[in-house]
């Protein structure tokens, strides 16, 4: 995996993490704030993974054309 992937997952486990404790200590703010970084870290993972394969798609086109 790459850092992106890495980075995208990252960001929804510490989203998890602040949606856990504002529900915890009823900070409205902190829940929405978790729901935010777990949204952008999906965002970012499937970013990632989407250059990944496109990556990978443009490497091996050049081959089949020969």
């Amino acid at each position: 995996m790459d850092s992106g992937v890495w980075q995208g997952k990252w960001k929804q486990i510490r989203g998890r993490i602040k949606q856990v404790w504002g529900k915890m200590t009823y900070d409205v703010f902190l829940v929405f704030s978790g729901e935010q970084d777990t949204i952008n870290g999906r965002i970012q993972e499937r970013a990632a993974r989407a250059r990944r394969m496109r990556h990978r798609s443009m490497s091996r086109s050049p081959r089949a054309l020969h």
